[in-house]
């Protein structure tokens, strides 16, 4: 089977990290992708794997004549049996030229749950696709329960509507015994220091504020002492206004900015627990990954965050620093005791159940298959 991935960019992003996951898995097909802008770090790893990378050069994504028309070409010239397209502009731009050149089954993944909060573009974009789900797409995958309910009262045409849960390697991310100095030389980690981490991109659906609040507020109680990392694209002490928030709020003492790793299986092996902050989510990875590295997660209640930590973890509203706070304190009240060893183990096993990065492939198996009968 020829399949031709069409997506929005191949920088750091789950739908990006999902899409390689799924090709290295599944190289026995023939693969071809296409970024509508540029092809980043994720590029040169797909062209590793022997697979064909195409640059539009899209503006922001935005399709000129010239671009359109390559597009057209090269999936013309590949003649697939599948068209897989990653994200909203590349469901739309994607989509619309490879009905006109005459592919038959077209596939649309989805990956967001809260379109209010995204640009206003973006949001015109999705209002075209829900029109056009009833002529283009033969299937329009989606990442969570969140992302297909949310889909469907957005006039996405329901029966084409198909849950496939992201997975994850559970062998990168498996329990490792890894000491947080380790990780992190730069930093001093006095004894019965609690670390926890955030990891994510400079993005408002983040709400990293929220968590700078929540530390704040800790802080200012006096009743913990704790060290939080955050880490993600951006993320770090060249972001000015990050950098404003972190040193307004008074805890540049114990607040930590790293930018990016690739490192991250190491980083959440070495640290206590991990936060997710967001006030939108359709399905956070990290969650899955954080849980299969045995490492207990607090989350804020958004997409399907809820469902993935189940009894493992500890669950607040969004954008409630004060509920945060409270349950941050509650985690690090219970790490080095004997509950804790039970809950990472729990974790662990949770996420072998839950995440297994095989019943991923298997539904975007299944759907290419059927959509090319």
């Amino acid at each position: 089977m020829k399949v031709l991935h069409v997506i929005t960019n191949l920088h750091n992003g789950g739908a990006q990290e999902i899409m390689r996951q799924l090709i290295s898995r599944t190289l026995h097909l023939e693969h071809h992708v296409v970024s509508l802008i540029d092809s980043g770090k994720l590029g040169d790893e797909l062209r590793e794997l022997q697979i064909p990378v195409h640059e539009l050069r899209m503006v922001n994504g935005t399709p000129g004549i010239s671009s359109i028309l390559e597009l057209y070409r090269i999936i013309n010239l590949i003649k697939p049996e599948v068209v897989q397209t990653w994200l909203y502009h590349a469901d739309l731009i994607g989509g619309v030229v490879a009905k006109a050149v005459g592919v038959r089954n077209i596939i649309w993944s989805v990956h967001h749950s809260n379109v209010r909060t995204m640009p206003v573009k973006t949001r015109y974009v999705v209002k075209i696709l829900a029109w056009l789900t009833r002529f283009i797409p033969n299937k329009i995958i989606c990442c969570s329960k969140a992302t297909m309910l949310a889909h469907k009262q957005l006039g996405y045409q329901s029966d084409k509507l198909t849950l496939v849960l992201n997975g994850y390697d559970l062998e990168r991310y498996s329990p490792a015994i890894i000491n947080i100095s380790d990780v992190i030389p730069n930093e001093i980690f006095s004894p019965g220091t609690v670390v926890f981490a955030s990891i994510g991109r400079w993005h408002a659906d983040k709400d990293i504020a929220n968590l700078v609040k929540a530390c704040s507020i800790i802080e200012q109680q006096q009743t913990l002492k704790f060290k939080c990392l955050l880490v993600g694209p951006q993320v770090d002490e060249n972001n000015i206004e990050l950098t404003d928030l972190i040193n307004s709020s008074g805890i540049e003492h114990c607040v930590r900015a790293l930018g990016w790793r690739g490192d991250i299986p190491r980083v959440l092996n070495a640290i206590d627990f991990f936060v997710l902050s967001s006030s939108s989510e359709a399905y956070p990875g990290v969650v899955a990954e954080s849980m299969a590295c045995g490492t207990p997660c607090v989350v804020t209640d958004v997409g399907d965050a809820a469902e993935m930590v189940s009894k493992f973890g500890w669950v607040v509203p969004p954008s409630d620093s004060f509920a945060l706070a409270k349950a941050i304190k509650k985690a690090s009240a219970e790490v080095a005791t004997a509950d804790w060893v039970k809950r990472k183990t729990a974790c662990r096993s949770h996420a072998v159940k839950s995440f297994d990065q095989d019943v991923m492939v298997r539904g975007y198996l299944s759907a290419w298959s059927q959509a090319s009968k």
